[in-house]
């Protein structure tokens, strides 16, 4: 929302804020949070999924594709520090470092970083720097502006792969 502070608070980032340093934490405007995400399906496919040809397993489902697993979907870790974009008098800069590791990184890698992973070695688990990069907030500069130089996914409010799912598919 546009006004608003843009942090996220984790219970994690709570104790923190809770010790001895918290207020400087705080104001730091640092923060790390992540989840872990584990799926699995139930299926009546007896049939593998092909990765070449796309089809098997539980196709045309894009998550749960292998029949009959439980897996980890996600691990997500991320280190950010938001740019102070409500205010009009300073400039202010933040970055986030996203990490991915798990069965759903083969959604989000970009060819020729870690790709190998999956094209190449067939991992099923596999890791993804899915996003790092930084933003440069200029209050004076048409009312506001940010400009923002690295890897991302979406801009906010675009769904992406980089997601808590919440599904477990029996087919």
């Amino acid at each position: 929302m546009i006004g608003y502070e843009n942090m996220y608070y984790s219970a994690l980032m709570d104790a923190i804020y809770c010790g001895s340093n918290g207020n400087a934490w705080k104001d730091s405007r640092f923060v790390i949070y992540g989840w872990v995400e584990p799926g699995g399906n139930i299926s009546t496919s007896n049939l593998g999924f092909n990765k070449l040809t796309g089809t098997g397993g539980n196709f045309p489902a894009a998550y749960s594709y292998q029949p009959d697993t439980v897996q980890l979907d996600q691990a997500a870790l991320y280190f950010e520090r938001t740019a102070d974009e409500i205010q009009r008098d300073h400039f202010d800069w933040g970055f986030r470092v996203a990490l991915l590791y798990g069965t759903d990184y083969k959604y989000t890698f970009s060819n020729g970083i870690l790709s190998y992973q999956y094209t190449e070695e067939e991992r099923l688990y596999g890791f993804d720097p899915v996003m790092y990069y930084l933003d440069f907030y200029f209050p004076h500069f048409f009312d506001g502006e940010n400009l923002r130089v690295g890897r991302y996914i979406s801009i906010p409010d675009i769904e992406a792969q980089l997601a808590r799912k919440r599904a477990m598919i029996v087919s």
